[in-house]
């Protein structure tokens, strides 16, 4: 399988992407309709703030489920601007691995469509913050959190009870047939 092509030169801050395809949208207007806030990016003026952040990604879109992806993009962003990116292929989902191996790798923020209970706890434990419930092309999404715009919604999987992932209607992959 074919990794998704690196990110633009609009991503890594050299213009301002417009929303897409209604992915990723003004914040102020998702808010208003669902009642929730954006995400904000501690951005200090001056102050060099860095972010590690792993996208869970399938394609060019965001993934359902984090630990079904089949890689993960790495952006390092620096004062709100996309510095570099990197993808790694899915190490496996075996539970409790991954966050404790995306700790190591100094990750501070995991956005994903969806994600089981135990895993946001753990990355939690990690000092990790987990954005779910986005959809949406990798670069739009990237690009919208870097601008502070960047709206979750709820975990597209939320494994409903006794392990089964319930509640994501089969979209996170993470079922057998």
């Amino acid at each position: 399988m074919a990794l998704p092509r690196p990110l633009t030169p609009a991503v890594a801050g050299a213009e301002v992407l417009a929303a897409g395809d209604g992915d990723v949208v003004a914040a102020e207007a998702v808010a208003a309709v669902a009642g929730v806030e954006a995400v904000a990016v501690d951005k200090v003026v001056g102050g060099g703030k860095f972010m590690k952040v792993l996208l869970a990604v399938e394609g060019d879109r965001v993934a359902a489920h984090f630990g079904h992806a089949p890689s993960f993009l790495i952006a390092e962003i620096e004062d709100g601007k996309v510095k570099r990116t990197e993808f790694v292929p899915n190490p496996g989902h075996k539970p409790g691995f991954l966050p404790a191996y995306f700790s190591q790798m100094g990750i501070t923020h995991v956005i994903a469509g969806g994600m089981g209970p135990r895993a946001q706890e753990l990355f939690q434990a990690h000092g990790i913050t987990t954005i779910l419930g986005v959809q949406g092309a990798v670069e739009e999404v990237i690009q919208a959190f870097c601008d502070n715009r960047l709206v979750p919604g709820p975990s597209l999987c939320d494994h409903g009870q006794k392990g089964t992932h319930g509640g994501c209607g089969g979209r996170c992959g993470g079922h057998s047939s």
